[in-house]
């Protein structure tokens, strides 16, 4: 199966998914939703006020209504449990929330500012979430629990380059050769 992240509403969806022809069917299940009706407003205020202002003034205008957005969508693969990363701003707190396979939260986490990306390490016991200005590193137990946080900034020489591109956001583990 596959699943779906709506960064707006923070919804996770289940689908079929057929390997030979790589048609998604329809939605099996709803295995994360938010309840809080503000969140997916802030977003879509966002949304539609970045079409009209600066993107400064339309976050600015946004934020009372609660702005969220879900941005990453993995599976540990032990404890298949579901992780989504949630970027907050104004008074909500980014994020990374945890589903287990019977449609469960299991966790909510916080990270430092605008998780956008995770990846895990090769041995699945380490993630490591892009967030803005450097990493935040989770230890992830066999069954999926995430603990002792530790953020660590970018080196100087990647901080310069944040100045020429929007954010860092993405992370991913190479073999060392």
């Amino acid at each position: 199966s596959v699943l779906i992240l709506y960064e707006c509403a923070g919804t996770v969806t289940q689908h079929a998914f057929d390997v030979r022809t790589g048609a998604v069917g329809p939605t099996l299940r709803v295995l994360e939703s938010s309840t809080d009706v503000l969140r997916s407003t802030g977003c879509s205020c966002a949304r539609a006020l970045a079409g009209c202002l600066p993107l400064p003034a339309a976050f600015l205008l946004s934020a009372p209504c609660g702005l969220t957005a879900a941005s990453e969508i993995a599976v540990h693969h032990t404890s298949r449990r579901i992780i989504v990363s949630n970027r907050g701003y104004g008074l909500k707190k980014s994020s990374l929330r945890t589903v287990d396979d019977t449609q469960n939260l299991v966790q909510d986490v916080r990270t430092a500012a605008n998780p956008r990306h995770f990846a895990f390490d090769p041995s699945g016991r380490k993630l490591v979430v892009g967030v803005e200005g450097g990493f935040d590193v989770f230890a992830i137990s066999s069954s999926g629990e995430l603990s002792d946080r530790v953020s660590s900034s970018l080196p100087l020489e990647l901080r310069q380059l944040e100045v020429n591109c929007v954010k860092f956001n993405c992370v991913a583990f190479a073999e060392s050769n």
